[in-house]
């Protein structure tokens, strides 16, 4: 968790996501906004903080949030597209233990005394069973996951001034709590794991 929340840091001031910031704002450019925006990140408490410096309270709200909603709206697309490439891959393998299965079937049903194709059977339904299972756990998670943003705070600018002396410029901060979550990241590396015989259970 706590090289993941480093690592979103750092993507935040990424230029792909202050390119899609500064079209949100419409006249800011990456290098405009790399000039006034920075990151921290609280590992201990899965939170990163987006801050934007502008000569208004109101321009630094609408930077932070513009590049805070650009992160959020990437990340969630990201995650979609990484959810959509394991369910194929997931699917990919579920067909080929289906149409095992059905071979062994056939087998046993001309050879019922078959112990080697119904042991073989058994084992490849279990694996089945296990990928069907990952799936729907995958789908449920993704349910819920979106961009693996807990909650979004967004910069409001304060109505009053906080000091009796006007300041140059006014920093306001947009803060991001991640529900870090790795169950797309468990179910693709499991999903990748090929069927190298498919009459061979030990290879499922």
């Amino acid at each position: 968790p706590e090289r993941f929340v480093f690592q979103q840091a750092s993507r935040i001031t990424s230029r792909t996501v202050l390119q899609r910031g500064g079209e949100a704002l419409g006249d800011e450019t990456v290098e405009s906004l790399q000039r006034v925006v920075s990151v921290r990140a609280d590992a201990e408490l899965n939170r990163i903080e987006v801050t934007a410096t502008s000569p208004t309270p109101d321009g630094a709200a609408e930077t932070a949030n513009a590049v805070a909603e650009a992160y959020e709206q990437m990340t969630s697309e990201e995650n979609a597209a990484d959810v959509e490439e394991a369910n194929v891959v997931l699917e990919e393998q579920i067909s080929e233990l289906n149409d095992t299965v059905d071979e062994l079937d056939a087998r046993l049903r001309r050879e019922p005394n078959n112990r080697v194709a119904a042991s073989r059977l058994r084992t490849i339904e279990g694996a089945l069973l296990a990928l069907e299972t990952r799936a729907s756990e995958l789908a449920a998670n993704a349910a819920v996951r979106g961009s693996g943003i807990r909650l979004r705070e967004p910069a409001i600018a304060p109505e009053a001034p906080s000091s009796p002396k006007p300041v140059r410029d006014a920093a306001i901060v947009a803060a991001l709590a991640f529900a870090v979550a790795s169950a797309v990241a468990y179910v693709r590396a499991g999903a990748r794991r090929r069927v190298v015989d498919r009459t061979d259970p030990g290879s499922v």
